[in-house]
């Protein structure tokens, strides 16, 4: 059967004439005949979401330790790429619906950067300063909404 086609015919014209011998083959025929103009979701690369700061944050984000920056940069390029960070994050519901706190822990000193991603244009940073606990990394204690100022989203002081 596969012998039948005339040789006026183009490959194309023969391969969709082609009948599959196997039900393996036919699934494989009918995906390459679906896929011929279009590539598939999954082969593309994804899209990154540009990164912005608080005109504010990015001096304190730039006090910051360089490890820690690398740090922090690492993962707010993940979150970008719409990836979970690889540091220890979570929600900060105090400051709103979709603000996020990336904690990055560094010898004795706990760094956080706080952050809002729920929109698809952009990814925002709102704040990166020292967490200012005597226990440092050793301990976890919430930060607390009394500290921020719920108008700018930055620490009061």
């Amino acid at each position: 059967m596969c012998g039948d086609a005339s040789p006026t015919q183009s490959k194309v014209q023969r391969r969709n004439d082609r009948r599959p011998e196997t039900p393996l083959e036919g699934i494989v025929l009918l995906y390459s005949s679906l896929n011929t103009h279009r590539p598939s979701p999954r082969w593309t690369t994804p899209v990154s979401k540009p990164l912005y700061f608080h005109p504010s944050c990015e001096k304190d984000y730039k006090t910051l330790p360089e490890d820690v920056q690398a740090d922090a940069g690492y993962n707010l390029d993940l979150v970008q790429q719409g990836k979970a960070p690889e540091v220890s994050f979570g929600p900060l519901h105090s400051l709103g619906s979709g603000t996020m706190e990336l904690r990055i822990d560094e010898a004795t000193d706990t760094y956080r950067v706080v952050y809002v991603a729920k929109f698809s244009g952009a990814v925002f940073v709102l704040d990166a300063f020292k967490k200012k606990s005597p226990t440092g990394a050793v301990g976890f204690r919430r930060t607390s909404s009394r500290g921020f100022d719920s108008g700018t989203s930055k620490p009061r002081g």
